[in-house]
């Protein structure tokens, strides 16, 4: 009796032996595949807690950048981008959005740029000075997937407390206005 349990137990000893040996082969050679190996459910019981505790964990911490819908998100980025960390003394590009919503305190102008001639105008009347106004630089964003519409940029000046909304006209000046 004595020797059928002995020669059984090294039996198990050389399967179990040799099963780990052939395991840590394949997994120095890199057969195994681990991504394949699945793991065990966990029971649903132990699901349901852990979904009550993260609903009470939410419920004490209230991250808004979670929250956040994508209009907010793009809204937040975009100001990251477009806005500078301190207040330029140069005109700098912002978007439409910021145009429309922020800074209500600046006034809003709508000029048009015609690109024939490089002349600047509000309706018929000229605009003098360029740089000083929206920026020779930006007037290069024209035509560019810098801007949404690339017909239309929209400039602040903090100098001025102005918010511009530049049309690019593809015409001379005086085609649209000959009387002028």
């Amino acid at each position: 009796m004595k020797g059928i349990s002995y020669a059984l137990t090294f039996c198990m000893g050389a399967i179990v032996g040799g099963t780990s040996v052939y395991i840590y082969k394949k997994y120095k050679n890199n057969k195994i595949d681990w991504s394949e190996i699945e793991e065990p459910e966990e029971p649903e019981i132990e699901k349901e807690e852990e979904k009550e505790d993260q609903e009470e964990d939410e419920e004490e911490f209230h991250n808004p950048v979670l929250d956040e819908t994508e209009e907010d998100k793009y809204q937040r980025l975009s100001e990251s981008l477009y806005t500078p960390k301190t207040l330029p003394v140069e005109p700098y590009l912002i978007n439409e959005n910021q145009y429309y919503h922020s800074r209500t305190d600046h006034d809003k102008e709508h000029l048009f740029y015609f690109e024939e001639d490089g002349t600047l105008a509000n309706d018929d009347v000229i605009v003098d000075d360029i740089d000083y106004t929206i920026g020779v630089k930006n007037l290069y964003y024209f035509g560019t997937d810098v801007l949404e519409d690339p017909d239309i940029m929209y400039v602040r000046n903090e100098r001025h407390g102005t918010d511009y909304e530049v049309s690019c006209e593809h015409m001379r000046y005086e085609d649209k206005y000959p009387q002028a």
